[in-house]
């Protein structure tokens, strides 16, 4: 499942962000959550299947697969219609993706500090399984890092967003945020599957 998963990521550009460091097997704890939720989704998602996503420049193949992923998009308020149609008219270079105004030094310390506050949560977990002293003072203590962790990124997130209402992927791939965490700090980010069932009534 791993392997396939990996490879759906490879083929629509995503990069799964697994954990720069491995602490005291903490690591394999994150990666089979990481499967476990995975396995638990019902269908993968991917970026392209978002309205206000904003896949950048593309190349005529994937512009073709835009175009009819968002066939029933208005192109107007439709990022990815938008790139789908400047890929096939070979136009993409006229549209470059908004640069993000948060440094990519700064994003890299806040996502390293996620990805260590989760790391040190499971640890904290399996202590408190184990019944080891000081579990639970650490417990409260990882969780309230965790919180504190995610919040920053959250707020860099926003901060980094063009102010046309787009999300670059590149943005959320360089957040390592999912595209569930992307649709709670960002409402306006619809998948082309639900215009399409409003387009033509659920059928």
């Amino acid at each position: 499942m791993h392997a396939r998963v990996c490879e759906a990521f490879d083929a629509f550009g995503i990069n799964p962000c697994l954990p720069r460091q491995c602490l005291e097997g903490a690591y394999n704890c994150y990666v089979d959550r990481v499967n476990a939720s995975v396995t638990a989704l019902p269908v993968m998602e991917v970026p392209f299947e978002y309205c206000r996503v904003d896949p950048g420049p593309v190349p005529e193949p994937v512009g073709r697969i835009l175009l009819d992923l968002h066939h029933y998009c208005d192109e107007r308020s439709c990022r990815a219609k938008q790139r789908g149609q400047q890929g096939i008219t070979y136009d993409a270079a006229s549209n470059p993706v908004p640069e993000c105004r948060v440094p990519e030094e700064r994003i890299a310390l806040v996502v390293d500090r996620v990805v260590a506050a989760d790391i040190a949560l499971q640890m904290a977990k399996h202590a408190l399984r184990t019944e080891q002293a000081e579990a639970s003072a650490e417990m409260i203590a990882a969780t309230a890092e965790v919180a504190s962790a995610r919040r920053e990124r959250d707020a860099l997130f926003l901060y980094g967003l063009p102010d046309d209402g787009t999300v670059p992927a590149s943005m959320v791939r360089a957040f390592g945020m999912s595209l569930r965490e992307v649709r709670r700090l960002v409402p306006v980010c619809v998948p082309a599957s639900h215009r399409r069932e409003c387009a033509t009534g659920g059928r």
